[in-house]
Parts: C-alpha cells; structure tokens; sequence
C-alpha cells in the first residue's frame, strides 16, 4: 500500500517522487515547514528496472498505482508533465540499493561450497 505524504496547505515548493525513501523525506520536510507535493508512489523493487516510458517531455509509469498516484500530484499543481513543472523535482527512485546488492551482502556467510559457515551451520543440519 502506497501513502502519500503531501502537503497541500501552502504553495508547494517541491514534488516528490520515490519509494519508501520519499517517506521519511516528506517527513521532515513538513517537520521544517517546506510545503511540498508528493510522496511514496510504489516500492523499491518496482523501481530497480524499466518502470517508465517516456511520453514527449513526460513519463508514463508501468505501473498503474503509481501513474494514477503521479497524475493526481501533476493535476494539483496544475501541470501536465514533467517538462512543464517549475518547482523543483526530488525523487528517491534508485535508493535500494540493498535489493541489488542482496547476493554481496550474503556473500560473507558463505563458504566455497555456496553455504553459510558457524552463524547458519545449525541450519543446515
């Protein structure tokens, strides 16, 4: 479940754009006062791959919570696209790195054979 974070009380001086990582952005942005737009419009995972087309000066994203979600932030502000948004953009598209790197990350535990050492032995039994 995606939930946006925005902020529609003042002239928003950003749009906000990401997975989980927009959360805890959009959350001190309304903690310091900056009004902004925006928020979480999908997982991490759905962003480590082509999850857009690109459509003249605009993006169309795959899937449809998060074009739904991004069309919504865009009718508020009263743009059509990204080429016609005069604020600036923040996104935290590409922050999950620890998805991309799950295979170095285990690598630590694992012995030549592919199994992990004294920490997982009990396991393999």
């Amino acid at each position: 479940m995606t939930t946006p974070y925005s902020t529609t009380t003042a002239t928003a001086r950003f749009l906000l754009l990401g997975d989980s990582h927009a959360g805890p952005l959009g959350r001190a942005a309304r903690a310091a006062g900056l009004p902004f737009l925006g928020g979480p419009i999908g997982a991490g995972r759905e962003f480590n791959a082509d999850f857009f087309d690109l459509r003249g000066g605009d993006v169309v994203f795959r899937k449809e919570e998060a074009e739904r979600l991004y069309r919504a932030f865009l009718e508020e502000l009263g743009v059509p696209g990204l080429d016609r948004l005069t604020i600036p953009l923040v996104a935290t598209f590409g922050l999950s790195a620890h998805t991309l790197a799950t295979t170095e990350n285990w690598r630590v535990y694992r012995d030549r054979g592919g199994w992990g050492g004294p920490p997982l032995a009990a396991v393999r039994r």
